[in-house]
């Protein structure tokens, strides 16, 4: 597959904005790429937080990837590959160029020189810079947002490890256990300390962030104990920069409301649109990272296995959309004509980046043709979001 270059925009007037590195992002059954992603402020690099041995000055939202990612990124670097080259596109004989998934404005090489560091190992310089991650987020125990976290821990001194009661529970039962794995769990903090976060609620982080979390559905399992059929949890975190005021919101894996309400159950997705509606009017809301796990679909009865196809996600996006316009219109009044069932622009410009794919068996590229349906289906709705497929070891200025 032949990729041309990606033309990069500098970072000038980037003050205050989210610089998002995604290490891993497929959403299976690749092992190795799998969710994980660094955020920081694009006022600092790495080189600066490393060589100043500043703390708490990023965070990383699920570890399905790690060291290894992180390695490869670093070395790709020194080789001048990470831009023009992607390993996920490459499983692929049909792929495009990096750029055609990219539509988001800034795309960067990871923000590290590598001639200032010549003489340390890609490896070596990987472990340099998570020395100094302090706060993981997991979104849910799965094992492809988590396994690195697990992997990795007996280099991962002094982090907290942040989610749900549910998910805490079911990495420190069934996980650091000394039986699946060492018990690399403290209440000191020398490896892993878990901490819970409260439903929708903002938790002061540090002098940079606030997080709020959100309880999502991600599916329903059968209970072994009991014969129930239980809901499965996930979270998605809603990530405010205080400074900036811009927020950014990051789902783990999600199934749309239609699915929940059609297995009898309550959806939770209008909790979270409702929640960043007043963002999206205000014009503080950077973008959304969600997944689109499955292929496009002919029939909407089809199964989602606690997931997104483009069909449902852009109906989510429409719910959203109806929210926004009813705040737009409780504000304006309803004489004023701010809204056109087929011809409203609420939600145009808004960056998504679309992540948690699944390989495809039959050896055509799956993020080709979810893109395209995704830009199909916005088209058809008149909806205007800027669609972008996340892909590893690029990062994205929002």
């Amino acid at each position: 597959m032949s990729l041309k270059p990606i033309v990069i925009d500098n970072l000038q007037n980037q003050d205050s904005k989210f610089e998002l590195t995604v290490l891993g992002c497929s959403g299976g059954p690749l092992d190795g790429r799998n969710c994980s992603y660094l955020l920081k402020n694009t006022t600092l690099t790495y080189n600066e937080i490393v060589d100043k041995d500043l703390k708490d000055q990023f965070i990383c939202i699920d570890a399905g990837s790690g060291i290894s990612a992180l390695s490869d990124l670093i070395n790709n670097i020194k080789n001048k590959k990470v831009m023009s080259e992607n390993y996920l596109l490459e499983l692929y004989t049909d792929s495009l160029s990096v750029d055609a998934y990219t539509n988001c404005q800034t795309l960067i090489p990871f923000n590290w020189s590598a001639k200032e560091k010549e003489k340390i190992s890609p490896y070596g310089y990987s472990i340099n810079i998570l020395k100094l991650l302090k706060n993981i987020f997991i979104t849910h125990s799965h094992f492809d947002h988590l396994s690195a976290a697990i992997i990795n821990s007996p280099a991962l001194h002094s982090k907290i490890v942040y989610g749900s009661n549910v998910t805490l529970s079911n990495i420190k039962k069934n996980i650091f256990n000394d039986a699946v794995w060492p018990n690399l769990i403290t209440q000191d903090g020398t490896f892993l300390e878990l901490k819970e976060l409260l439903q929708g609620e903002w938790f002061p982080l540090n002098k940079t962030y606030r997080i709020k979390c959100f309880q999502n559905n991600h599916g329903s399992y059968l209970d072994n104990i009991t014969g129930e059929r239980k809901i499965y949890e996930s979270s998605a975190y809603l990530i405010n920069h205080l400074n900036s005021g811009r927020n950014l919101l990051l789902f783990g894996d999600v199934e749309p409301d239609s699915e929940s309400k059609q297995n009898n159950y309550a959806g939770k997705n209008h909790i979270i649109w409702n929640e960043i509606s007043q963002f999206i009017i205000n014009g503080n809301l950077a973008g959304i990272m969600i997944e689109c796990s499955n292929l496009p679909i002919t029939n909407s009865n089809e199964p989602l296995y606690g997931h997104m196809s483009p069909l449902h996600l852009i109906s989510e996006f429409l719910n959203l959309r109806d929210i926004v316009l009813e705040k737009l219109l409780q504000k304006k009044g309803n004489n004023n004509n701010i809204c056109n069932n087929n011809n409203n622009s609420c939600l145009k410009g808004l960056n998504v980046i679309i992540t948690h794919i699944k390989e495809s068996e039959d050896g055509l590229d799956p993020r080709k043709r979810i893109l395209k349906e995704l830009q199909r289906l916005d088209e058809m709705n008149n909806l205007g979001l800027i669609f972008t497929i996340a892909l590893p070891g690029l990062t994205y200025v929002l």
